[in-house]
């Protein structure tokens, strides 16, 4: 039975990406690399849970968008949130045509479904499938914690939900991609297309388009200066372990999720026989300040160390001291709009050549907060490089 490192034989690509997110991540040290964000958070919804429902939507939608492709092109949506039944995902994703799996691993639900899709792409069963995500702040604090009109005080070690979703559509070809197709970047609403229903939400779009492969209907690669482009290809996937080491406090989820990251980046490193400065980054979920911490230091006493690369979403997408975060990011949209945002990005222009990413999630919901009982943590792997294509 297969319960290590699965290396994928095709290889397949992320062919097309897209995301949305709230004001306070485009306010955020990576806001130049999220294409669409609402300053109201509220995506023109009358609640929160239907706001993340609708975040869904236009990130699938601007996924779609950006590579020229319809929704009759996609075998199959795999997608999950936190809230209670992903509720959010069925709603948000209910008028798209295609299979639908629901897929829960709390922060790291966007590595557990792109392990998924890819494997079912790679067997060839499916051309093309979706891996979706979202998280919203108002609706998280809602379920875990206290509304946020209650005020209540937030611990030092507490991390702040990401408003964000994201994505990816994976698939066994470089998709051809039809350049213009994503939002006009003057507009200030991104429509919907053909994909869903007519609606449209008021999301300001700050470029012009979202992830797309960089290839044009011909095959040919695009881009005026560069020589060469480059296309994120999925390589390994190590589906995680659930890890419990009995913490128990739901703030500091950090502390609670960092053992499954070192579990499963241990089991990578011990199986591979490759070495953490092998790779350009190492990017880990959410961790945040606390959970990064105990990660290097775990992993340097197995003989692992990885402080030279590696990189927590949590971490980047805020600010800590000028947005008042606390110990950083966290939420399924963290690592998700992380990885659309500014890692794809960067394994497109080349700067990024091949990484591992590993979302991280605490399994626990609010009865078993209230039982007092500890928190379980998950780490889901995915290994993803550039695949250069010549112009």
């Amino acid at each position: 039975m297969q319960k290590g490192i699965i290396r994928l034989d095709n290889q397949p690509y992320i062919i097309a990406s897209g995301a949305v997110v709230g004001k306070k991540e485009h306010d955020g040290p990576l806001g130049r690399h999220f294409a669409a964000f609402d300053e109201t958070d509220t995506f023109g919804m009358p609640t929160w849970e239907q706001s993340e429902s609708e975040m869904q939507r236009l990130a699938l939608n601007r996924a779609l968008d950006s590579s020229g492709m319809k929704i009759h092109d996609i075998d199959a949506i795999f997608a999950g949130d936190l809230i209670n039944q992903c509720t959010s995902s069925g709603y948000g994703l209910a008028n798209f045509d295609a299979p639908f799996f629901g897929v829960f691993g709390a922060c790291s639900t966007i590595a557990e479904a792109l392990i998924l899709a890819s494997l079912l792409v790679d067997s060839g069963k499916f051309e093309r499938t979706a891996a979706v995500t979202s998280s919203h702040n108002c609706t998280a604090e809602r379920q875990f914690r206290s509304p946020i009109e209650y005020g209540g005080q937030r611990a030092p070690t507490a991390q702040w939900t990401v408003t964000g979703s994201a994505a990816f559509v994976v698939g066994s070809k470089p998709n051809c991609v039809k350049s213009g197709e994503a939002a006009d970047s003057k507009m200030s609403c991104v429509q919907s297309g053909e994909a869903a229903d007519s609606k449209t939400s008021c999301v300001q779009s700050d470029r012009t388009s979202d992830g797309g492969t960089g290839c044009n209907q011909s095959g040919e690669a695009t881009g005026s200066k560069a020589d060469h482009v480059y296309i994120p290809r999925i390589i390994e996937v190590l589906p995680g372990r659930v890890t419990d080491k009995g913490i128990n406090d739901a703030a500091n989820m950090g502390a609670a999720m960092a053992p499954a990251a070192v579990d499963t980046l241990s089991r990578y490193f011990d199986e591979s026989r490759l070495a953490p400065d092998e790779f350009s980054a190492i990017f880990t979920g959410d961790l945040g300040y606390e959970g990064s911490g105990i990660l290097v230091d775990f992993l340097r006493a197995r003989g692992i160390d990885i402080g030279k690369v590696h990189r927590d979403c949590g971490l980047m997408i805020y600010d800590r001291e000028r947005q008042d975060v606390h110990a950083g990011g966290s939420g399924c949209g963290c690592s998700a709009c992380v990885l659309q945002g500014y890692i794809l990005d960067e394994l497109r222009k080349g700067r990024l050549r091949d990484l591992l990413f590993v979302a991280t999630g605490a399994m626990m919901n609010q009865a078993s907060l209230q039982q007092g009982l500890t928190i379980p943590g998950i780490a889901h792997l995915v290994r993803i490089s550039a695949s250069e294509v010549t112009k």
